[in-house]
């Protein structure tokens, strides 16, 4: 697995009444330069058995970038329950 030096992921997870869960993701952008990407971001989370998510498009409404230099960025997302999660993949458009 790749570490990252631009980001820390940290996640909680909630149940939905549809049989869905709300993933609560906060992602800690590093301060140094250039590590805010300049475009859109999404996630995809992996759980056993191979069962993953769609890409999940990362959206800070009311901000001009989805994430920012510095800063911790939170994001409630729902989705399928993937079961325990074993991994997580953050992708940004155009890279």
């Amino acid at each position: 697995m790749k570490e990252s030096k631009r980001f820390l992921i940290k996640f909680s997870v909630s149940a939905t009444p549809r049989g869905k869960q709300t993933y609560k993701v906060s992602v800690s952008t590093s301060d140094k330069r250039e590590a805010a990407p300049s475009g859109d971001a999404w996630i995809v989370l992996h759980g056993k058995a191979g069962v993953k998510t769609r890409k999940l498009k990362l959206e800070n409404f009311g901000k001009r970038r989805t994430l920012t230099r510095g800063e911790v960025s939170t994001f409630d997302l729902e989705s399928k329950d993937v079961g325990a999660l074993q991994e997580i993949t953050l992708g940004l458009v155009g890279e």
